[in-house]
């Protein structure tokens, strides 16, 4: 058995001959710029990380150069190492810009991991056994069977949690409402689709505890209506204030609309759709918050359909 390079790690250049190739999915990808019977040909790439097999032996994951958003796992033995990895800066295009044109490039972020004391710089591994990868694709699919043919209107309440709003939104809404408003008539659900606007008065320390129980199955429907691809982002978004009485207001200056409603959000690097969205809020203890620091909490919290599934998940700083 050949020996494995000492030098093979995370971030070294490396080529894979087509022998081990071919066994792999990337002669089907690159048929079309390849001929993988020539002799002698290889593809060089860069080591991203290592996972530990089910009999213990470690595999390297590795992205070619011409396959830049797909990872594949090889053994060291079948692995030529080319080098340390080149780390280039790009060039200027506009020598005469101003330092402000690029103000946001050049911040450093003290609180970023790489230099925070609760984070150390180290090699990943994943063990295999303990996830299974449960896309099959790295393009994303919608779970609606007409998809290319449905109209708006088949849409939107794909996207809600109807169930939810049938069975508990609306009794709830007449059983308080008949409570309070004399001769009230019962909403019905197409009349609640038609105008979602009643709004409950109720003194309650939560400042979002009108929208959380709809907020939980709405990401529940959520996370059943896209198959997501291989690649999930996670970042915040701002619910536009429109000036009456928005609860739990928040002010980031840096937002295209700076006062609103603040939530985190799981988006699908593919189709750009939000799968999951998580409140702004220091009130109320959510799950992981007992576990874990808030940060890590969050993104657990917005990432948890998907655990163990195999997808890389691209957090924000």
């Amino acid at each position: 058995m050949p020996k494995i390079n000492s030098l093979i790690a995370v971030g070294a250049r490396i080529s894979v001959s087509k022998q081990f190739l071919t066994r792999t999915e990337v002669p089907t990808l690159l048929k079309d710029k390849f001929d993988f019977s020539t002799p002698g040909l290889r593809l060089p790439g860069v080591i991203v990380g290592s996972i530990t097999g089910a009999n213990g032996d470690v595999m390297w994951q590795i992205v070619f150069d011409d396959l830049p958003d797909r990872n594949f796992s090889f053994p060291g033995t079948t692995i030529k190492y080319e080098g340390p990895r080149r780390h280039t800066r790009p060039a200027a295009e506009d020598s005469g810009s101003s330092d402000s044109d690029n103000e946001e490039e050049e911040i450093i972020d003290t609180t970023s991991p790489a230099v925070s004391d609760d984070w150390r710089m180290d090699h990943v591994t994943i063990d295999a056994r303990n996830i299974s990868q449960s896309y099959k694709s790295l393009t994303s699919k919608f779970n609606l069977s007409n998809e290319s043919t449905a109209s708006p209107e088949d849409h939107f309440p794909f996207f809600l949690p109807m169930d939810h709003i049938r069975d508990v939104v609306i009794p709830n809404i007449n059983t308080y409402a008949s409570t309070v408003i004399h001769n009230w008539i019962n909403i019905t659900f197409t009349e609640y689709l038609t105008w979602m606007t009643l709004i409950t008065m109720t003194n309650n320390a939560d400042p979002l505890y009108q929208i959380r129980g709809f907020l939980a199955a709405f990401n529940e429907t959520l996370s059943k209506t896209l198959e997501p691809s291989n690649y999930l982002c996670v970042d915040e978004s701002m619910n536009q204030w429109l000036g009456n009485g928005m609860p739990n207001l928040k002010k980031v200056p840096r937002k295209s609309h700076p006062i609103g409603q603040e939530f985190k959000t799981l988006a699908d690097n593919h189709t750009y759709y939000i799968l999951q969205l998580d409140t702004v809020s220091g009130k109320v203890r959510k799950e992981f918050d007992d576990v874990d620091r808030n940060l890590i909490a969050t993104i657990k919290r917005l990432c948890k359909p998907w655990f163990a599934s195999g997808r890389t998940i691209i957090a924000d700083s």
